[in-house]
């Protein structure tokens, strides 16, 4: 029986089909960056196909030629055609694993598949001796034989699995890759009705296989450059806040820096040192050191892109209360109360505390007072207290006297943005005011990761 025309345009379809596979097998590996997820066995599914495709064509071409090139085409191309249809069903079984939860259901069906697959190799190696599958004749003919389709009707087993995982993980692979799975099924079946129907001695299985692999290539690609393409824009998305966030921590930095240089300050610190030049010169010196140190610890903070040490943040306030305390005198009492050091705060929260509890506190106090500095660790968070015993006031009025309160206002907003902490000031008129800045042990921001 000779070839007909329908046989060499299947064959012809065929040979184009593997080389388009090796083709496709190189983009896909070309493409890995862009398109990851199980890259490897969708380039092993299409190198198989390739392969199948062009033994089905060597084999079916070389049927009826005598010799020993025609045995060994025959022979070997059937046997890789049939034996590579199980193994090409077996890496789609691993490659469908790749976009699937790995729970009971999905091991269980996907294990199924590839013992399947395995048994499907292992008969085409067993029809070589006992020929229940197909043989061939002297003439290097090929023959179906008594079981070629029952054992043609088992394959359905798998193909009905893989769709009831399909559905099972509809949700999880989305619109899109069911259905590209699903051609998986569908394509290969239409062949196998059209082989029923019309018989052909090129496979048109392999096509079905062929199409819908690159079906199935295509449509994933489309997804998981959709799906990067997303991830990008979200990335960019937070690259955005972050420089917001960066952005505007930034501008408090300089805010705070710049309410705590108050002309009025720096004024009746230099005046302080200048008649301590008469009178003490050693004091004077300790105080020019302090103040140098004070105003270099607010530089410092400019510059200052993360939690410092408080260690680093308590030697400021030393400085600056050092400074008022030359201005004060005995009417300023400073207690330090410290348990522990070994945490981070946001540089220049502790000293615009310590500053209100020393000017609009105790300095407004006829006789003075004392401001104390308590830290303390808790089960989950550092807790700073900055208790003072001078006139208080109500926190339930906002205060109408003209003051700038861009320090606390700052400090507060500062201990929320960079380590997820807080400020709460507990305030009774004539009595005095207790601010309490709480760090947790947690405290992380994304920029600082």
């Amino acid at each position: 029986m000779g070839l007909t025309v329908s046989d060499y345009f299947l064959g012809a379809l065929e040979m184009w089909g593997a080389v388009l596979c090796v083709v496709a097998a190189l983009f896909t590996l070309f493409s890995k960056k862009t398109n990851p997820v199980g890259y490897v066995y969708m380039m092993i599914l299409q190198l198989i196909c390739a392969v199948m495709m062009f033994s089905d064509v060597l084999a079916c071409f070389s049927m009826g030629s005598s010799g020993m090139s025609g045995y060994i085409c025959t022979r070997l191309g059937y046997f890789l055609c049939f034996s590579l249809a199980y193994l090409c069903l077996y890496f789609f079984a691993v490659y469908f694993n790749c976009f699937v939860e790995k729970n009971a259901v999905n091991i269980i069906g996907s294990l199924f598949v590839k013992l399947f697959s395995i048994a499907g190799v292992l008969l085409v190696v067993l029809n070589l001796q006992f020929k229940f599958y197909y043989s061939f004749d002297v003439q290097n003919w090929y023959h179906r034989e008594k079981y070629f389709w029952l054992v043609q009707s088992l394959t359905i087993l798998p193909f009905l699995v893989f769709g009831i995982l399909i559905v099972y993980n509809r949700k999880k692979l989305g619109y899109n890759k069911c259905v590209a799975f699903f051609s998986y099924i569908i394509f290969p079946a239409i062949s196998v009705i059209t082989t029923v129907i019309s018989y052909s001695r090129v496979s048109t299985l392999n096509l079905g296989i062929a199409l819908s692999i690159f079906f199935m290539m295509a449509v994933i690609m489309m997804e998981q450059r959709k799906d990067i393409f997303q991830q990008r824009g979200e990335l960019l998305r937070k690259e955005e806040e972050l420089v917001k966030q960066e952005r505007k921590i930034n501008e408090m930095q300089i805010r705070l820096v710049i309410s705590q240089i108050q002309p009025h300050f720096l004024y009746n610190a230099l005046n302080s040192i200048y008649y301590l030049c008469e009178k003490n010169t050693s004091m004077a010196q300790e105080a020019i050191n302090n103040f140098s140190n004070y105003l270099r610890g607010n530089m410092d903070a400019l510059r200052s892109t993360t939690p410092v040490d408080f260690s680093v943040e308590l030697n400021h306030v030393e400085n600056y209360l050092a400074l008022e305390k030359m201005r004060f005198e005995d009417e300023l009492e400073v207690i330090l109360d410290i348990e522990t050091t070994d945490f981070k705060i946001p540089a220049l929260c502790l000293q615009p505390v310590v500053e209100n509890a020393v000017k609009h506190g105790v300095g407004k106090k006829i006789d003075g007072g004392t401001v104390t500095i308590r830290t303390r660790e808790m089960s989950d968070s550092y807790e700073i207290i900055v208790e003072d015993d001078g006139v208080g006031f109500d926190t339930k009025k906002k205060k109408k006297d003209g003051r700038s309160h861009i320090g606390i206002d700052n400090v507060h907003n500062r201990l929320k943005e960079m380590v997820g902490g807080d400020l709460k000031m507990i305030s009774t008129p004539g009595i005095g005011t207790v601010a309490v800045l709480h760090i947790p042990k947690n405290a992380t921001h994304p920029q600082y990761d």
